[in-house]
């Protein structure tokens, strides 16, 4: 069977495709009964960056699998959200890194700014970075909340007749999900 938006191979068993992300069509079941499994989304493992994943559609699960899929076959393989993975490591479907990729190391070096903006500025490409990067650089945030699912976090500054604030929001593995609000004068 092919991936109907990549053209790429994949399993008859196969949930997602293993090039580009996209949920596969579920695969006739034959008359004799097919053995599956259930796993809920952050047992599930995808290939790094592989997405786009419709999270919002897919929902947390569970997910009945053929239990000879290779998602079922790859449930809860190690994963360490500390480290950025790299191309052909397995993610939690339920992660960011599971469709935008790690950006990399910083362009220029945000230590040598002294405002917390400015080192804001200096780390680029916020999103896919984990909360233990934007911290050794940034420090602890003013203000941080969590419903077991995602995390905000909240950063600022105030000066003489200026301001500064900035909000992300992280996942449950610790990776910046999306920059949720800025303000500064």
């Amino acid at each position: 069977m092919n991936c109907s938006k990549c053209g790429a191979k994949t399993s008859k068993a196969a949930v997602f495709c293993s090039s580009c992300g996209k949920k596969l069509p579920a695969a006739a079941k034959s008359p004799k009964t097919q053995k599956t499994v259930n796993l809920m989304a952050h047992e599930i493992r995808v290939p790094y960056a592989s997405g786009p994943f419709e999270m919002i559609e897919l929902g947390d699960g569970p997910f009945e699998l053929a239990a000879n899929s290779i998602e079922a076959k790859n449930a809860n393989a190690a994963f360490d959200p500390s480290i950025p993975p790299m191309d052909g490591d397995l993610v939690p479907l339920d992660c960011v890194w599971s469709w935008a990729r790690h950006p990399g190391d910083f362009s220029d070096d945000p230590n040598r700014y002294r405002h917390i903006d400015e080192k804001f500025v200096a780390m680029g490409t916020l999103q896919g970075r984990t909360y233990g990067e934007i911290f050794a650089i940034v420090g602890k945030p003013m203000l941080s909340e969590s419903d077991g699912e995602f995390t905000v976090c909240a950063w600022g500054r105030s000066g003489f007749m200026s301001y500064w604030n900035l909000i992300l929001q992280f996942d449950k593995y610790g990776v910046c999900v999306m920059i949720g609000h800025e303000t500064g004068r």
